[in-house]
């Protein structure tokens, strides 16, 4: 996921499912 996607969902609800073993994607979802 690109931070270009990442600022389009920042507005909604974060469930991300598949993403979670990216470190990065993991911090946005606050699972980190």
């Amino acid at each position: 996921m690109t931070i270009t996607e990442r600022s389009a969902l920042a507005g909604q609800p974060i469930v991300w499912k598949e993403d979670l073993t990216d470190d990065c994607t993991a911090e946005w979802a606050g699972v980190k």
